[in-house]
């Protein structure tokens, strides 16, 4: 009785899921022929992004854009035109020959032309800034229909109010790697067929820190098919900026860089987390690593973890890792309690800002190896997944 009473309960599980599938591939499809209806369109683009530190720290950014775009077929990278302007002053451009991007707070306009930066343009079809996202969320279904993924996707039994209209909820399988955690949500219009919104959650552990980050985006005041003029989308729409750039991916433009090797490295002193202070000329005749950061940097993040290892590995007599917090409030409670939930006993100091222009520092995260005799031996911009191979081999040849 007991195996005719499971195999009941597998077989209903199974009519369901099948029926789960057959549901979702007919709402798919009409979200696909009711999406391809859409040529242009003016719309109202909302994101909200939250990241909570469990137990720490929690920040919540709210943007909106005024949004446009326009079938282009001739534009074989991304297939539209498309103009938006954020409520932080940032606009952009698009319309198949250039990327415009004004920065209004310093008043640069960077002109990127397709021809010589087609990566950089395909990019765009990742970014609700850059292209509609009615059709972003198209995308992610038609490619769950081509790769045969439906059964793992999974549509809400009821209709939900999503903004002020019906709607059905889809969701998709979460997408688990190592310590990270990620899943979505998309909200379709019952009337039209036509997405509306998504929400997306990236849950990250690292040690015993828990962040979750939410990014949401719905679009509000929608007037499909609108007819828009093609000065809506060219450079003679901007204005109010002083200096341009032209980004040139076959020429290497020259970008500022770190404080070169060889130079001797300037004394600092700085505040450490765990009370006290620290001068850089205090660790004379050591190998000093100097890492720069911020708590909302993913990358520095990465970066701390793997220069945690190497503090444990080395005599900490002769190697001296040094943690430079640039950008957080200066609360030390809040910055011990950040490091603390990521296990990093390496020395840290804050008000690193004060220091950044001393060695070139302009993005985090930053690295530096300083000699015996106070020479800069190394640098790094930014995250390398070799860093702790390149790291050692730098410090093994000092030594």
């Amino acid at each position: 009785m007991k195996a005719l009473l499971i195999a009941i309960i597998l077989q209903i599980l199974f009519i369901h899921a099948q029926s789960q599938t057959n549901d979702l591939l007919t709402l798919f499809n009409k979200v696909d022929a009711a999406t391809k209806q859409i040529t242009s369109g003016q719309y109202k683009l909302n994101d909200i992004y939250t990241k909570v530190s469990v137990g720490e720290d929690s920040s919540k950014r709210i943007n909106s854009y005024d949004y446009y775009f326009k079938s282009n077929p001739a534009d074989t990278l991304i297939g539209y035109k498309t103009s938006s302007l954020c409520n932080t002053g940032l606009q952009q451009v698009y319309n198949g020959h250039e990327l415009y991007v004004l920065t209004s707070w310093n008043k640069a306009l960077e002109i990127t032309p397709a021809a010589n930066n087609q990566q950089i343009i395909k990019r765009l079809k990742n970014g609700i800034g850059n292209y509609p996202l009615l059709k972003l969320i198209q995308n992610d279904f038609q490619r769950t229909i081509k790769y045969k993924t439906l059964k793992t996707w999974d549509l809400a039994q009821n209709k939900v109010d999503y903004k002020g209209q019906l709607c059905y909820q889809i969701s998709s399988p979460p997408n688990a790697s190592g310590n990270n955690r990620n899943f979505s949500i998309y909200y379709v219009s019952a009337a039209t067929f036509l997405p509306i919104g998504r929400t997306v959650v990236i849950e990250n552990m690292i040690a015993n820190a828990k962040e979750i980050q939410t990014f949401e985006s719905w679009i509000s005041d929608f007037k499909p098919n609108k007819n828009l003029d093609d000065r809506q989308f060219s450079k003679e729409s901007l204005s109010g900026y002083d200096r341009e750039t032209i980004v040139d991916g076959i020429v290497k433009s020259e970008t500022k860089k770190l404080l070169k090797k060889g130079s001797i490295a300037p004394d600092w002193e700085l505040p450490l987390i765990n009370r006290g202070t620290l001068k850089l000329s205090d660790l004379k005749h050591k190998i000093v690593i100097l890492d720069f950061w911020y708590k909302a940097c993913a990358p520095c993040q990465k970066q701390m973890i793997d220069l945690q290892k190497l503090h444990d590995k080395f005599d900490q007599q002769k190697v001296v890792f040094v943690g430079i917090n640039t950008l957080d409030d200066p609360i030390r409670d809040k910055l011990s309690l950040f490091l603390k939930n990521r296990a990093l006993t390496m020395t840290s100091v804050y008000n690193g800002k004060q220091i950044e222009k001393l060695y070139h520092v302009y993005s985090s995260p930053a690295l530096f190896i300083i000699n015996g005799n106070g020479e800069i031996a190394f640098s790094l911009d930014g995250y390398s997944d070799t860093l702790i191979k390149d790291v050692t081999t730098e410090i093994e040849k000092i030594l």
